[in-house]
């Protein structure tokens, strides 16, 4: 506080000759945004016309230059400072960006002196009080200028004050993401969310507002929520599909068709309750997918069985024999002649197992699921019972 009414009295016997041409600006400002972030800035200018004479050159190395005390303060709390000039005015810009204004801020505070910000104590831990609810966030800012007793100590009349004090710019402005639940600003901008205050010199200047963000125990909720909703999603899609696979292999769905002679002959014995012809042990008989050894586990742990690859699909599952010793080979017997036989007539050739006989549909296999055949299948056509009724039972 001495220190700003040093600088404030030694450049007003100057200011005194130049009256309104104007010889020293301050200005602060705070740009809050949505996420609690926010960017600080404070420039002190003083006029060049000023700054040029004896008496201005020594207020320029007492205050706001990079040799003066308030520089090095600032720069210990952190802001960062360039000297700074504009519209026949210089001195230095102090700028710090904030992560969160919530490091700002406490539950409760006082009026924050602003015109004390050049001092070594001023206390920018403590800007904003906060109220928390459970929805929002409720910010409050009550700053002052406290420039009338820094004029009294000038000893300068109230006509000379008057003067003077026309010759001084100090402004203070705030932007912020939403519009103010109150304020006192002097200027508001046309999207209502930057205010502006003119502090006269010589006065005590009030500064008050407050506004709302949403409080983050919406937005950690509102997160929680959507994974809670992915999760349910998940298993309700995971049991879905079992119970899908499951209705699958109860209801024996339709087999996969014959690739080869072999696998055709099999579904024709088992359509038809013939037996199965012997064939190569690694086609499965029933469907003619490809058999696999697999060693079981549970009350049967060790033994191997014969599995369809189809399976459960297909129901083909019987203990693995083991393989026998080759026989000893017999000699070789003379050939005995062959007598003449009739020539076989021709026949006429069968369907494909999987043709229905009647109509030359799609056969599939299907189980009864009511009445005295629950659960016997039948190899029905895929035009029963509307236009063919072939349905025969599989043995």
């Amino acid at each position: 506080m001495k220190q700003n009414r040093k600088l404030f009295a030694a450049v007003l016997a100057l200011c005194m000759a130049v009256l309104c041409s104007g010889c020293i600006k301050s200005d602060m400002s705070m740009n809050i945004r949505k996420d609690r972030s926010m960017d600080f800035s404070a420039t002190y200018l003083v006029a060049d016309t000023l700054a040029n004479t004896s008496t201005g050159s020594q207020t320029t190395q007492n205050g706001i230059d990079e040799n003066s005390q308030n520089w090095k303060t600032l720069e210990s709390r952190g802001y960062k400072l360039e000297k700074y000039a504009k519209d026949g005015y210089s001195g230095f810009k102090a700028t710090r960006h904030f992560d969160s204004i919530d490091d700002l801020s406490k539950e409760t505070g006082v009026g924050v002196v602003m015109n004390n910000f050049l001092n070594e104590d001023f206390d920018d831990s403590a800007l904003f009080c906060v109220r928390r609810e459970l929805l929002k966030d409720t910010y409050t800012a009550h700053f002052v200028y406290d420039l009338k007793e820094d004029a009294q100590a000038t000893g300068i009349d109230s006509a000379d004050l008057t003067a003077f004090t026309s010759s001084m710019e100090i402004t203070y402005s705030v932007t912020l993401p939403r519009k103010a639940n109150y304020h006192n600003a002097t200027n508001v901008s046309a999207d209502g969310l930057t205010y502006s205050w003119k502090i006269p010199y010589g006065t005590f200047t009030a500064i008050d507002y407050a506004f709302t963000l949403t409080s983050r125990n919406v937005l950690y909720g509102c997160i929680g929520i959507a994974v809670l909703l992915l999760l349910i999603a998940a298993v309700t899609f995971l049991i879905i599909r079992a119970k899908k696979r499951k209705a699958a292999a109860d209801n024996n769905e339709d087999l996969p068709a014959p690739k080869t002679p072999e696998e055709a002959a099999a579904l024709q014995a088992m359509i038809t309750g013939q037996p199965i012809p012997e064939q190569n042990p690694t086609v499965c008989p029933l469907c003619g997918g490809k058999v696999t050894v697999r060693t079981a586990g549970g009350a049967h742990a060790g033994e191997s069985f014969a599995v369809c690859e189809h399976y459960p699909t297909c129901k083909f599952i019987k203990p693995a024999v083991a393989p026998q010793p080759a026989a000893p080979e017999k000699p070789v017997e003379a050939p005995k002649p062959v007598e003449p036989v009739e020539a076989p007539q021709p026949v006429e050739p069968e369907k494909p197992a999987n043709v229905c006989p009647l109509c030359s549909g799609k056969l599939t296999v299907r189980v009864a699921q009511s009445g005295p055949n629950a659960g016997t299948k039948y190899a029905v056509c895929e035009h029963y019972p509307a236009a063919c009724k072939f349905a025969k039972p599989i043995k």
